[in-house]
């Protein structure tokens, strides 16, 4: 009925103007109103009733206010009644009300409007902003939970069962527990901290220009690296000047596990070297051997 009455006040200003009374007028915009707005259609035909046989008007309007029990109702009737009264200009005064009451509806329209987002604030902080940060912080929080919770080179207790036979068939045996702390082993060595290899050479003295086998076990170092051997005197500088230079200059391991030939081209104590040379990063000696170094033997001068 509130959003119907303005509609119902056109109806009610296009036939007073077109001269129709008012008992006329609202039986007009009821059956008009029938099919869109049939309640308030209901009551302005039983006022337009009321109208026609109770000996006073008012209280026909009375009992329209007593039905619908609504701020705008009252306003209409009061206008009718002052209209009556006072021989206003009824198609002016309805047109004013009607204008006040559409505008009432959208004021009501545009606060509805604004509480939207008061009442989307609960959803949002309930489902939406949850699932946000699951998706932000999600991986972050699995990141550092993987980060803290492995046992990263820390060390193991290791429980060690020791069971020792006692003299003769009667005495129970002795079962001895003990535990022992042990070291994580890195899964891949580090460049800066390769673990120990090994150069055995075949003997442990030669001679200049004669080759040397020289055994090679590199199982436990870096794969990425690349390996090699070289044979320099005692005293040479660890770091060489050009890594370039010095792969070279030496026998180039290709497994992990073999034997390479090394020439000693000074006498004297020489030493026998294993570099390894990461992806990244500087040339390290990985293992190191020592041989003996004699001159090359002078033969009888020819006859």
């Amino acid at each position: 009925m509130q959003k119907g009455l303005p509609d119902a006040l056109d109806l009610m200003v296009i036939c007073a103007e077109a001269g129709l009374s008012l008992d006329a007028t609202l039986n007009r915009i009821s059956h008009e109103l029938e099919a869109s707005w049939p309640e308030l259609a209901e009551e302005f035909g039983i006022t337009a009733a009321e109208l026609t046989f109770l000996p006073d008007r008012r209280q026909a309007f009375d009992n329209l206010n007593a039905r619908t029990n609504m701020a705008s109702i009252r306003g209409v009737v009061n206008t009718l009644l002052q209209t009556a009264k006072f021989g206003t200009p009824l198609a002016h005064s309805l047109r004013v009300l009607a204008a006040e009451f559409r505008d009432a509806r959208m004021i009501r329209a545009e606060e509805k409007a604004a509480r939207l987002p008061a009442l989307l604030t609960v959803p949002l902080i309930l489902f939406i902003l949850p699932t946000l940060f699951i998706v932000l912080l999600g991986p972050a929080a699995l990141g550092i939970i993987d980060t803290f919770s492995g046992n990263h080179g820390g060390p193991k207790k290791v429980t060690v069962v020791v069971h020792d036979g006692a003299q003769g068939d009667e005495a129970p045996d002795q079962i001895q527990i003990t535990e022992v702390h042990v070291q994580d082993k890195p899964d891949k060595p580090s460049a800066e901290a390769l673990p120990p290899a090994s150069v055995t050479p075949a003997a442990t003295q030669g001679v200049v220009g004669q080759p040397m086998p020289v055994s090679v076990d590199a199982r436990t170092l870096d794969q990425g690296s690349k390996l090699f051997v070289t044979i320099v005197p005692v005293g040479t500088p660890d770091m060489p000047d050009d890594p370039v230079l010095l792969s070279q200059t030496s026998e180039p391991v290709v497994v992990a596990q073999m034997q390479v030939t090394v020439v000693p081209k000074q006498a004297g104590q020489n030493e026998i070297r294993l570099y390894a040379l990461p992806p990244f990063g500087s040339p390290v000696i990985a293992a190191r051997s020592y041989l003996q170094v004699s001159g090359p033997a002078v033969g009888p001068p020819p006859q």
